[in-house]
């Protein structure tokens, strides 16, 4: 237990005072005068004991590592996705500051030197090891150190080839079933599937919704009626919007563009939201403050956030 850095041993703490060796009580004076804050506190601390287990403690430390992240690269159409990653950049700060020869450590793990004595030789006489102080104890400072915690920046770049996932989407709709490959649906199973709401996010029957959750709601009689029959106007349009579309993909020829087809597709599911968004006025009208504030998320946000534009979609 001499604390020579080996296994984690702990060090007796030698008072220079009572101590005959000359250079080991200078070498303790030393650092319990002018060492680091934490090295003074645990040796004046501990004189004439063994030093306590985790007893002298470092000092604190940050790092940071930053990212940014583009999931939709201009002109791409969604393909390419690019991130900029920077490891360490309060290294790269604390460099570009001070030069590489008088860095603070900003951003890097300090590597303590916990070793206290160095041996020196053997004492045949007193049968004894002949110890000096290292007067690196406890030092954090990174040109103390051959071990560094350098700023890297790496960019990395993702593309997807092929069809995007809306054309491959319209690809897999159009064939009898995803995996017969060469056959063509009919015009009425395209409209049934562009009108499904788990199979497409084309069309949400928002007034189904809301008559799922009448008991919810605590709708009167007089108002389910009026959304049932509501409902039956949204289904009309819908039937509309999408049987033109389904009419459309089946009469694409072999060598048909998924492209075009993926903006047929897109635009008419475009129109269809733009009808549903339409119905707010009736749904706010109908309804009172109270109900309002139980509709579903998404549809009560549709109803009663002005300019809304968002999306929602609920298993039926």
């Amino acid at each position: 237990m001499n604390g020579d850095g080996w296994f984690g041993d702990r060090a007796f703490v030698f008072d220079p005072a009572r101590v005959s060796d000359p250079a080991l009580s200078q070498g303790l004076r030393n650092l319990m005068a002018d060492g680091p804050s934490p090295v003074r506190n645990c040796l004046t601390s501990q004189k004439n004991t063994l030093a306590g287990r985790n007893s002298c403690v470092g000092p604190w430390f940050a790092s940071m590592n930053a990212s940014l992240y583009m999931g939709n690269v201009p002109r791409t159409n969604g393909r390419m996705q690019a991130s900029l990653n920077l490891s360490n950049p309060l290294g790269g700060i604390d460099q570009l500051l001070h030069g590489s020869d008088n860095l603070r450590g900003w951003g890097a793990t300090p590597f303590i030197d916990g070793t206290l004595y160095q041996v020196r030789g053997f004492d045949a006489a007193t049968r004894r090891y002949v110890y000096q102080v290292n007067p690196r104890f406890g030092n954090t400072s990174p040109s103390a150190s051959t071990l560094r915690s350098p700023f890297r920046m790496t960019l990395d770049v993702r593309m997807n080839l092929g069809h995007d996932a809306q054309e491959q989407d319209v690809i897999l709709k159009m064939r009898v079933k995803p995996a017969l490959k060469g056959t063509r649906a009919s015009a009425d199973t395209l409209k049934t599937r562009y009108m499904n709401t788990l199979s497409s996010n084309a069309f949400m029957d928002i007034y189904k919704l809301m008559l799922r959750n009448a008991d919810s709601l605590a709708l009167s009689r007089d108002q389910s009626e009026k959304v049932q029959a509501r409902e039956k106007l949204l289904i009309a349009r819908a039937d509309t919007v999408f049987g033109g579309l389904a009419e459309y993909l089946a009469k694409l020829p072999e060598n048909y563009s998924a492209k075009d087809a993926a903006k047929h597709v897109s635009d008419a599911s475009t129109t269809m939201w733009n009808i549903i968004y339409a119905e707010a006025p009736w749904i706010k009208e109908l309804l009172t403050p109270g109900q309002l504030r139980l509709l579903p998320g998404g549809l009560r946000e549709m109803v009663t956030v002005p300019g809304f534009t968002g999306r929602f979609f609920y298993s039926l």
